[in-house]
């Protein structure tokens, strides 16, 4: 992998949220065979890049942050049409207001994960309750996994033999 590579790939953890300093240092430089002085100094390089980027990429959300609120607005003044006869029994159309009031929430959720006010978590898998080791009080987990490591360790004992 060339240098501009390198620091390509530094580049996009960056901007990506993905580089974290020491860390990322030390596992590039042993993915790479590199010292991680090194991948210090092709970060300064990323770093200066990523700044220089970083304007267009700032105006960019502002833009897309306006055209949020837009979308906001638009939601909460949502009309739908309603047919209505006169007492003549002609009909016309009148627009009687129903806000999208799940479209104005969901742009406001993304407008403050934008800005860095919320932050995205992973969703934990749900366990279930039914699961007889979480029915089970700590002595008898610990009975079973007792019980799990005696037959691992005769399983163990029987393949020693085997190979004698």
């Amino acid at each position: 992998m060339t240098n501009d590579e390198q620091v390509d790939v530094i580049l996009t953890m960056m901007l990506r949220g993905e580089w974290h300093g020491g860390s990322s240092r030390k596992k590039l430089a042993a993915e790479w065979g590199i010292k991680e002085r090194t991948v210090g100094d092709r970060a300064v390089i990323a770093s200066g890049v990523a700044a220089r980027v970083g304007k267009p990429i700032e105006q960019e959300v502002a833009s897309k942050l306006a055209e949020l609120e837009a979308i906001q607005t638009m939601a909460m003044e949502h009309c739908r049409p309603i047919h209505v006869k006169d007492s003549d029994g002609t009909s016309h159309v009148e627009y009687a207001p129903e806000p999208q009031f799940r479209d104005a929430i969901a742009a406001i959720k993304l407008q403050m994960d934008i800005r860095g006010v919320t932050t995205r978590r992973p969703k934990e898998e749900a366990k279930p309750i039914d699961d007889e080791w979480a029915r089970m009080t700590a002595l008898e987990r610990i009975a079973k996994l007792d019980e799990a490591k005696a037959e691992e360790l005769a399983k163990l004992e029987q393949q020693k033999q085997e190979l004698q």
